[in-house]
């Protein structure tokens, strides 16, 4: 529908005016809220379609094969959005089926089906993506059914797998006191640093649920870490950074820490942090450990022995080399 303004004049007194409605006549066109509503027996439920057309069209209701639905017991609504509804105040077992929405008017006719259904709805997945094991991950699912859950239907497989080879079999179900149903299962035997596709499907008395987009995740690789690669997991330091604090710990049983030997220590301990852990955060900590225990600026550092400063690089040393390992 719009409007369309028209204007007249001829110079003589003043212009003619008038406002035309146009409305375009179509057939209707019928589209479903939701094409299949999950419900249980003795809830409520409500199935809905939006009918457009021009004139207004007659809609009405019906069961598979024709058969217009009860008008006595089943509540029929429409409102300003042209949504047309028909409300289940509590299900019935045979209410439980496919329904059409049906508009006609004098251009035609449309319609639109709608199955109540009291089968499971497709899984929804909660489980990270990356696992944090090597041959072990455990999926974690919910699925909303008002009845238990008799079966829950599993399928998988390694991603590298040329064939496209799905492994499948079934775990059992699970009770509720509510819809809402949660289950978890561990997978074994997987390869360490691969991905893997997963796919769900629940069951109940009433059926089986559709099939929802698989779920993709990856086990930890074969390092055990998900670190990056040049964070090494084992004690090993250069020989030059070795020898460095070897002169420092010679030095420290004559007695005499030179400044140069200072420097030389914390960029010895520096060079260990380096090659164990790049995160700055660990690396300031130790080369300022290193520093301290180096320095003899201190009345503290000014009262050791040499056999205690010995003591004291070797504990630096020993705490630079463990920190490989965090």
């Amino acid at each position: 529908m719009a409007n369309t303004g028209c204007t007249a004049s001829n110079g003589v007194g003043r212009p003619a005016s008038t406002t035309i409605t146009l409305e375009v006549m179509h057939p209707p066109v019928v589209r479903a809220q939701e094409t299949e509503v999950y419900t249980g027996v003795g809830h409520e439920a409500t199935l809905a379609c939006f009918v457009y057309a021009e004139p207004r069209a007659q809609v009405q209701w019906y069961r598979k094969g024709g058969t217009p639905v009860d008008p006595i017991r089943l509540i029929r609504t429409v409102n300003n959005h042209k949504r047309y509804s028909l409300q289940f105040v509590r299900v019935h077992l045979e209410d439980l089926g496919d329904y059409t929405c049906n508009a006609t008017n004098f251009m035609g006719n449309d319609s639109a089906s709608v199955r109540l259904s009291a089968r499971p709805k497709p899984v929804r997945y909660s489980s990270p993506h990356q696992g944090d094991m090597e041959s072990n991950y455990t999926l974690v699912w919910d699925v909303e059914s008002y009845v238990p859950v008799l079966s829950y239907e599993i399928a998988y497989r390694n991603d590298t797998d040329e064939e496209d080879h799905w492994i499948t079999f079934s775990v059992p179900g699970t009770t509720s006191s509510s819809k809402y149903h949660s289950m978890s299962h561990t997978f074994t035997d997987l390869e360490p640093g691969s991905a893997y596709h997963v796919r769900v499907v629940a069951r109940n008395e009433y059926g089986r649920g559709d099939v929802n987009e698989s779920f993709a995740f990856t086990t930890l690789d074969a390092a055990g870490t998900d670190y990056p690669t040049y964070v090494q997991t084992s004690v090993e330091v250069s020989a030059e950074a070795s020898n460095q604090l070897e002169d420092i710990v010679s030095e420290a049983e004559a007695g005499d820490v030179s400044q140069e030997t200072q420097k030389t220590a914390a960029a010895a301990s520096e060079a260990l942090v380096n090659q164990t852990n790049p995160e700055d955060i660990t690396r300031k900590e130790v080369s300022v450990a290193g520093q301290a225990v180096i320095h003899d600026d201190t009345s503290a550092a000014n009262e050791l022995s040499p056999k205690e400063r010995k003591m004291q690089l070797m504990a630096l040393v020993t705490a630079i080399s463990l920190s490989s390992f965090f």
